[in-house]
């Protein structure tokens, strides 16, 4: 049986629309599942006649040289160890999150009731699975991707350093180009996969290397529908990514207009604050567009969660 796209985008917004307590955990996707902001901001000093950098030669970090060598190393370790923290801290929120979208969408499809709190409680209970799931999928997928580079780039590489220069390039570039091709292929397999696979897992209580594998199963069993599905993804997120940046320009140019010239007085005025003018603008604009993310991821995992179970239930028919 064929799926309705159509009656599948409807039912995935109805639900998306209808619950707001799946928003809260597309929040907190959009929010640790790759939105991510880096902002610097030099240190500026005012004075009545002329605005400048204040002078950094005062600075600690520019008499490094100076600094005991174990210490830097010391530093770096820690700073490495916490970045590892952050890191792994932010992959069990997405895999929380991703629980509790996929468990409490299927519990509003069969028509039970749902609750912030519960999902929490399940998405916790699923987190370390989902996360095995993804570290299972992604580390073969990223080793054969380097493997198959030195396997395309590899023999125009060897041609170049023999001194078959021309012949050498033409089949670098060629391989680099077949390269990019296999990356791409892989990635969006594995993608679909480990969708699959956390559906598995959540909804039919499977293991993890058993979900990995029923949902490469899936997948080729539904070759097509499963591109055409992940097409349409594409699709919707080119347009939630047109619609953000539209809008995100709209009221930057408004603000710009209606707070800039207060903002800048109240900044000259009170240079040493700065920092935290900028801030709390900053941190609202994050917390807005992880909302905006948030309300998109909340639908993809109900579109995806709805057409996983329409094709399992056609699967059991078939046999």
């Amino acid at each position: 049986m064929k799926l309705d796209y159509g009656q599948l985008i409807t039912r995935a917004f109805e639900i998306t629309k209808n619950n707001r307590a799946l928003w809260v955990f597309g929040f907190i996707l959009a929010l640790f599942g790759g939105l991510g902001f880096n902002f610097t901001f030099p240190n500026f000093s005012f004075d009545n006649s002329s605005f400048r950098r204040t002078d950094f030669d005062d600075i600690p970090f520019r008499k490094i040289s100076s600094i005991d060598p174990t210490t830097i190393i010391l530093i770096i370790v820690a700073v490495a160890v916490l970045l590892l923290v952050i890191w792994l801290i932010a992959k069990l929120l997405q895999a929380l999150a991703n629980g509790a979208l996929v468990d409490m969408v299927d519990k509003v499809d069969k028509g039970d009731s749902i609750t912030v709190k519960s999902g929490f409680k399940e998405g916790f209970s699923l987190s370390l699975p989902l996360v095995g799931v993804s570290f299972t999928i992604w580390i073969p997928a990223i080793i054969g991707i380097i493997l198959l580079g030195g396997l395309t780039i590899g023999p125009g590489l060897f041609l170049v350093l023999a001194e078959y220069q021309v012949a050498g390039i033409i089949l670098m570039i060629l391989g680099g180009l077949l390269w990019i091709a296999l990356i791409f292929i892989i990635a969006v397999a594995s993608g679909v996969i480990g969708l699959y696979a956390n559906r598995y897992l959540v909804l039919e209580d499977q293991g993890v290397i058993e979900s990995i594998k029923s949902g490469f199963g899936l997948l080729r069993a539904n070759l097509g529908q499963s591109t055409l599905l992940w097409l349409i993804n594409m699709a919707f997120g080119v347009g939630q990514a047109i619609v953000g940046f539209v809008v995100l320009l709209v009221v930057v140019l408004v603000l710009s207009l209606v707070l800039g010239l207060p903002i800048a007085l109240l900044a000259l005025a009170v240079s040493k604050w700065l920092f935290i003018l900028l801030a709390i603008p900053i941190l609202l604009f994050i917390v807005a567009i992880s909302f905006y993310a948030g309300l998109f991821q909340s639908f993809y995992s109900s579109y995806w969660t709805l057409a996983f179970k329409k094709m399992t239930e056609t699967a059991e028919v078939s046999s």
